[in-house]
């Protein structure tokens, strides 16, 4: 191709038709720059698809790192739900001087601060897409904004748990000074089979916490954090990932 564009520039010149040669010239030159511009259409089409295609493969796999995050939270929304439970039970019976016996006083408490509420969602895939630059290629704004938001609301809900944990630390620190947890490890049957010890003869046993006004200011703030934990970050945060999770699903549909 390239020599028969030669041959007729060469015979142009030769027959010296210098008008026809430079019109003949320009529009060569204006064929190269199209097939130029094709090539380079044609190579961002191209690029484009690739990217798209990564876009949605990475969405995919984000999808399914929410769902097993949705997941994991309803199980800590469980444990807080049996924290607040237990927590308003103790509150109760110590508000209304009510009288319970060793054995049920020993599983409201051990129900109360046997869990230790740590949330830890799986963020791998997605900080992967955000590191690797994917977001610039996605086109829909508002999913853009919910997944850049992750890590800061995952902040959020960490330092609230981080207060719960405080507060918690500050009740049991309280029942070990003035308590008797060997009747609770007792009464809730740890003793023996996980400790390997034998149950107390004589025991001091926890119904003179009642009494104390100290413990259960503590246990209602303990109460209190929890509640706002779930209440203020982890049914929030399920609501955030379960939107994203839509929209994500939603999106993946302009993709096929």
């Amino acid at each position: 191709m390239i020599k028969f564009f030669r041959r007729i520039r060469q015979k142009l010149l030769q027959e010296n038709r210098f008008t026809q040669y430079l019109l003949y010239a320009v529009g060569e030159i204006v064929l190269v720059v199209i097939g130029i511009l094709i090539a380079i259409k044609i190579n961002a089409y191209n690029t484009q698809q690739d990217d798209m295609a990564t876009i949605k493969n990475q969405l995919e796999n984000v999808a399914l790192e929410l769902e097993s995050n949705i997941a994991l939270l309803e199980e800590t929304i469980e444990k807080s739900e049996a924290i607040i439970n237990s927590s308003r039970a103790l509150v109760t019976i110590i508000s209304l001087q009510e009288d319970v016996s060793s054995q049920k006083l020993s599983e409201i408490i051990g129900q109360s601060f046997a869990p230790v509420l740590n949330y830890q969602p799986s963020t791998v895939i997605l900080n992967e897409m955000i590191l690797s630059g994917s977001l610039v290629n996605l086109k829909n704004k508002q999913l853009k904004e919910m997944l850049l938001a992750f890590q800061s609301k995952q902040a959020s809900l960490k330092n609230q748990e981080l207060l719960h944990a405080e507060d918690q630390q500050s009740c049991t620190e309280e029942f070990l000074e003035n308590g008797d947890f060997k009747a609770v490890t007792d009464d809730i049957g740890i003793s023996k089979s996980y400790y390997g010890l034998p149950n107390s003869v004589n025991r001091k046993g926890n119904k003179a916490l009642l009494s104390s006004k100290t413990y259960e200011n503590k246990v209602i703030l303990f109460m209190a954090s929890a509640i706002g934990l779930e209440q203020g970050e982890y049914v929030p945060f399920k609501t955030y990932m379960e939107n994203m999770l839509g929209t994500i699903e939603n999106e993946l549909k302009t993709y096929d």
